[in-house]
């Protein structure tokens, strides 16, 4: 099996499972509350929480929390665009909670989300 690199070590030319995506997912909202995951690998499921962010629940749990890489990236129709961002205080060993520009309760919006990191 391969074996997570110790941490600051190169990784120049090597695959790896720190160095390869471990979760990724395309997430819909219709604008009514209802959320949709179109397409994915290692989601166990996302709903819309408090604070109207979205989380994504993992089917296997990171090692540490807040030891992974998350890159999000989408379109909300409440700004027409916008960020969407991750909080270092949002990435646990078995969720991620994604930050988009308006409210996913009320907006539509489509984003993808892609995390590397050691599981």
């Amino acid at each position: 099996l391969p074996t997570h690199p110790t941490a600051g070590a190169s990784i120049k030319g090597r695959i790896a499972p720190s160095n390869t995506a471990r979760v990724l997912a395309t997430i819909t909202t219709d604008g009514a509350g209802n959320l949709t995951v179109v397409d994915d690998q290692g989601v166990s499921s996302a709903a819309i929480v408090g604070g109207n962010k979205i989380q994504i629940n993992f089917v296997d749990p990171f090692a540490v929390v807040g030891s992974y890489q998350a890159v999000v990236s989408g379109y909300d129709s409440g700004t027409g665009g916008g960020d969407f961002t991750v909080q270092q205080t949002d990435k646990a060993t078995g969720f991620v909670r994604i930050t988009p520009p308006s409210n996913p309760s009320t907006h539509a919006m489509n984003f993808d989300v892609v995390i590397f990191g050691r599981q």
